[in-house]
């Protein structure tokens, strides 16, 4: 550990060794003014259950962790000045919802999930990710089906607190084995997959809404005409008869109609029909 005296003259750094877990390694980054907490390698099969207080950053790679699962309440109550934790190759497959409220909760801003086994990923990323500085998560093979199409708008719109892209990778997630192996998450097109988005927005309700109402009222619009048929054909007739150069009934043959309901006229070859009630 990293002692630091001061007086009116100079500063010194006064370097002790730091106490650490058996099979991990401590040490102090001071380009970065970090103390390192590393058990990295196969062995590693579990997050560790504790850490020395001091640590700052968690470097666990190149493991077979497999499974985070479980809560980790230390990471709040222990681990205050743990900023990083890099879990990058750690053959994970799944991340419990406990597990990653326990990691959103803690003071971590740089968090590496790349190149593990995952195959989907929680959508508590997008709601409780909102202190993360830094995320990573390319190189898993992510199984892209409906649930994960939340990840095309996310990845690449979702920023930290300074406003910064947040995901570092996310032109490197992509699906993997599957119809869509290979495509870059933030390309897929939800229609194409036959997705649509469960919540709709406020304004798409209204539209669809509004649309919906015009469907059914041209239906029942439509419906009326059909059946009242004989009725508008007669009020077409009223109105517009004599605009197209069509004859009252009475002066087609020369007749009078006490009621007359419909006529069908032919003459030089055009075709003139009409209704309505007389008296």
């Amino acid at each position: 550990m990293f002692e630091i005296l001061f007086d009116d003259h100079f500063q010194c750094v006064l370097a002790t060794p730091l106490p650490c877990l058996e099979h991990c390694t401590c040490q102090y980054n001071q380009k970065n003014e970090a103390n390192i907490f590393n058990c990295s390698g196969p062995q590693r099969t579990t997050l560790p259950r504790s850490f020395p207080r001091y640590t700052n950053w968690i470097e666990i790679t190149e493991s077979n962790i497999r499974q985070l699962c479980g809560n980790y309440p230390y990471l709040q109550r222990e681990a205050v000045n743990v900023t990083r934790l890099n879990l990058k190759r750690s053959k994970i497959r799944n991340i419990c919802d406990n597990t990653l409220l326990s990691l959103f909760s803690s003071n971590i801003k740089w968090l590496n999930l790349a190149q593990n086994k995952l195959k989907s990923i929680s959508n508590k990323f997008q709601s409780s990710s909102n202190h993360l500085n830094t995320l990573w998560l390319g190189g898993n093979p992510i199984q892209c089906g409906c649930d994960m199409t939340w990840l095309i708008d996310w990845l690449g719109k979702a920023t930290a607190p300074s406003g910064a892209k947040l995901v570092q990778d996310y032109q490197d997630v992509i699906c993997g084995p599957g119809l869509q192996a290979g495509t870059p998450i933030w390309k897929l097109d939800r229609v194409k997959m036959g997705c649509f988005p469960q919540h709709l927005p406020p304004s798409t309700i209204i539209i669809l809404g509004a649309f919906g109402g015009f469907v059914v009222l041209g239906f029942v619009v439509i419906s009326l005409v059909y059946k009242n048929r004989i009725l508008v054909r007669w009020i077409v007739y009223k109105h517009f008869g004599k605009l197209v150069g069509v004859d009252s009934p009475e002066n087609l043959d020369g007749m009078e109609y006490d009621a007359f309901l419909s006529y069908r006229y032919v003459s030089d070859g055009e075709i003139y029909s009409g209704a309505e009630l007389t008296s």
